[in-house]
């Protein structure tokens, strides 16, 4: 029995956009450090009751087995090997997530659920000053946020308003960046971590 397209993409998008909500608010979590490690730690316990009660967990975690399992029938049911460089850059960041973030999850909700353990923002910072651990989170961060934003494209681009308000979105994160990149102030790490992260791949779409 062969499923409509209709119906899986529709399926497709919302699991999609269930995740991206969990993505979008995952990383204000993160933001919040840049406050101060209590305001991250005091969002966190928002997050988590949030996000980590019975109906929630089923919900996130049906979304995610049925988002990559419908991936993976839209790359079978692909009548062509033509694939337009952006759909392609998104299946491919796609398929690197799972991977990517293995150790994460292991290291949080599965230490969580089996041993109790409490994955505070004390210890994740901790873990993120050794250099390979700090560079697959940060890669982990710009796959997962491309690849969200990019399947927000694709569910955009047909709407009439889109394609003119997407060069302003573009123009204003350039000019905000460039404010911010005047100050001295800023830190230069920050900052390339922010171009390679955020404003490429942000750039990009909105261009």
């Amino acid at each position: 029995m062969q499923i409509p397209e209709l119906t899986v993409r529709q399926i497709r998008l919302a699991s999609g956009l269930i995740l991206f909500v969990y993505v979008a608010t995952h990383l204000t979590n993160h933001a919040a450090g840049i406050v101060s490690l209590q305001a991250a730690e005091a969002l966190r316990r928002i997050f988590v009751a949030t996000w980590r009660n019975p109906v929630s967990t089923s919900l996130l975690y049906g979304a995610l087995l049925v988002h990559f399992a419908l991936g993976l029938y839209a790359i079978y049911r692909r009548r062509t090997q033509r694939i337009p460089a952006r759909e392609l850059a998104q299946m491919t960041l796609g398929l690197a997530i799972p991977l990517l973030m293995l150790d994460h999850v292991k290291g949080t909700r599965v230490g969580f659920e089996l041993y109790g353990q409490t994955d505070g923002y004390a210890r994740v910072v901790w873990d993120l000053w050794r250099p390979a651990e700090g560079l697959r989170q940060a890669t982990m961060l710009g796959v997962v946020w491309a690849h969200g934003c990019l399947g927000l494209h694709f569910l955009l681009r047909y709407r009439a308003w889109y394609p003119r308000h997407r060069t302003v979105l573009a123009r204003g994160l350039d000019a905000r960046c460039e404010r911010r990149d005047r100050r001295p102030s800023v830190d230069r790490r920050a900052a390339v971590v922010d171009l390679a992260l955020v404003r490429l791949p942000l750039r990009g779409l909105l261009r």
